[in-house]
């Protein structure tokens, strides 16, 4: 080489070359003690493109830049594993990271499940603990913290949701006991039984839960509520007189004579209680029972909308015993 090592007054220094536009300017491939190659084009030396590092020991590209199709690839063991492309998109896995808009990750797991793990110690055996976010050979997304701790959701820096090692759903609070039920929220226990949980998190009257029913043209009426008022608990139905009309008389000692009742026992547990059975109960009343007969559904009654007929048969009863008195 003609031109083995040149220093220029301007403190550059050339290899191969005598000048540099740079402070070192290198005219062919470098070769490292580790047994990498770097080349200014591919490692078959030809076209000027390329950015390569050519592992001397297993004989392939572990890193190349291509300059004319911008574009980064890594690899191991001769193999690309991760690009990144020209529009900015990091493909693991796969060399075709295409997402629905702007840049974006994609993981390609092949047959295999692809996931993203996160560990917080020096093991780095994320298969036992830590944080994964999977995509199942069944499609289904899975979010998994294998820690025994709590998965906590934040938004705006404030905690919103948590899901506890326990598998209890926390929304809007951090605790199911004590003061910490002070801020208002619902959770979904998992402790002695399966039940929902409501707190309003204020001392005056609140709605916890309300109820509404959609008229099919865009617009929803109110349709009932659970509120607290004092130490109870109220379970209302809507009764406003701006949804009714058409109001008319009815007897309702005729309408009580007809509703049977019975002493019977649950096949369930063998105890007893008083009630109706609900499909005569439909023949009477059928807004007061919900489903049909031997339907795939259990038949339902809501026994608050009998009370009306008993006031008005009570009253009906007081007028009876009000002109046998002599006092009508």
């Amino acid at each position: 080489n003609s031109n083995p090592l040149n220093l220029t007054s301007s403190g550059n220094v050339g290899i191969g070359t005598t000048t540099g536009p740079e402070k070192l300017a290198v005219n062919g491939n470098v070769i490292l003690l580790s047994g990498y190659q770097i080349y200014g084009n591919s490692n078959t030396g030809s076209g000027s493109s390329y950015l390569s590092m050519y592992n001397a020991t297993d004989g392939g590209i572990d890193l190349m830049a291509n300059f004319s199709t911008s574009k980064i690839t890594f690899g191991t063991a001769g193999s690309e594993r991760m690009r990144i492309t020209s529009g900015g998109n990091v493909g693991i896995g796969t060399t075709n990271p295409t997402v629905a808009a702007g840049m974006g990750l994609v993981i390609n797991g092949g047959a295999t499940s692809p996931r993203i793990a996160l560990k917080n110690n020096a093991s780095g055996d994320a298969s036992t603990d830590g944080f994964q976010l999977v995509l199942t050979t069944e499609n289904e997304a899975v979010l998994e913290n294998r820690e025994n701790a709590s998965m906590r959701f934040l938004t705006n820096a404030t905690e919103a949701m948590r899901i506890t090692s326990g598998r209890e759903l926390l929304w809007n609070l951090t605790t199911t006991t004590g003061a910490g039920l002070n801020p208002g929220g619902i959770a979904f226990r998992n402790n002695l039984g399966k039940y929902i949980q409501i707190s309003s998190g204020v001392t005056i009257d609140a709605g916890l839960v309300y109820f509404y029913k959609s008229d099919g043209a865009g617009s929803v009426t109110n349709t009932g509520s659970i509120t607290t008022s004092g130490n109870s608990t109220l379970y209302n139905t809507t009764s406003d007189y701006r949804l009714k009309q058409d109001f008319k008389p009815y007897i309702g000692l005729d309408i009580i004579n007809k509703i049977k009742t019975y002493d019977y026992e649950w096949k369930s547990d063998k105890t007893r209680s008083f009630g109706v059975i609900a499909h005569e109960l439909q023949e009477v009343l059928p807004f007061a029972v919900f489903g049909v007969k031997d339907g795939e559904q259990l038949q339902q009654v809501d026994y608050s909308k009998i009370v009306p007929i008993m006031v008005q048969a009570i009253q009906e009863l007081k007028a009876e015993l009000d002109k046998i008195s002599g006092k009508v």
